[in-house]
């Protein structure tokens, strides 16, 4: 018996690294300002400083004025003297740990920037002649949330004086740059009547602030 031996080689593989290779994925995402139905989430109110501060109610749609403080100018006894009295927020009313403020929100959204405006007016006076409502002028916050601070765009026209005539006053101007829940802190709210014009008893005004844009 022979015996053959076979050498039996396997095949030599070369190794080849190709270059990276990609792929890619989509990703989407859609944004719809709020409609007139439609409320966006409460915010926290930056200025009162109790714990947890109080929360500033939302109005519906895309750009609204959302609150406004009330305000007490307290009791006084008629002395024939004085004429100025300085103004609190109302005890037992949204933020009156807090200073006087004006909230609005503007999340239109929308390319190209729309901007506004908004008015305040004394639309149900004291009946007191000569009497006028001077809020001190104010400054902007970003009330967006946590780590919102910009106010791009939006402007407070300082102080500002509202008559028993009811003319309405321009308080902020927002460019539209910015989109987010904002407040106007007033530095101050004082009354002032002409000893003429004060008479005994309880006397109220009503406020209405108004927000206007450029394509209403």
């Amino acid at each position: 018996m022979s015996l053959i031996a076979v050498l039996i080689a396997a095949p030599i593989f070369s190794e080849s690294v190709s270059a990276d290779t990609t792929a890619t994925s989509g990703n989407t995402v859609t944004f719809n300002a709020p409609s007139e139905d439609t409320t966006p989430p409460d915010v926290v109110n930056p200025t009162d400083p109790t714990e947890p501060p109080s929360v500033i109610p939302s109005k519906p749609g895309a750009q609204a004025v959302d609150f406004a403080s009330a305000i007490d100018f307290g009791a006084h006894t008629l002395d024939g003297a004085t004429t100025t009295f300085t103004g609190a927020v109302k005890s037992g009313t949204t933020g009156d740990a807090g200073t006087p403020i004006l909230a609005w929100h503007d999340l239109d959204g929308a390319s190209p920037k729309v901007s506004y405006k908004i008015t305040a007016a004394l639309t149900k006076a004291f009946d007191m002649a000569g009497a006028t409502v001077t809020y001190g002028a104010g400054t902007i916050v970003n009330s967006s949330g946590p780590g919102a601070t910009a106010t791009t765009g939006v402007t407070t026209s300082g102080d500002i004086t509202l008559g028993e005539d009811g003319t309405a006053q321009t308080v902020i101007t927002g460019t539209g740059e910015l989109d987010g829940h904002f407040v106007d802190e007033f530095s101050g709210v004082s009354l002032y009547v002409p000893v003429a014009s004060q008479t005994a008893g309880a006397h109220s005004a009503t406020v209405t602030w108004t927000m206007t844009n450029a394509v209403s």
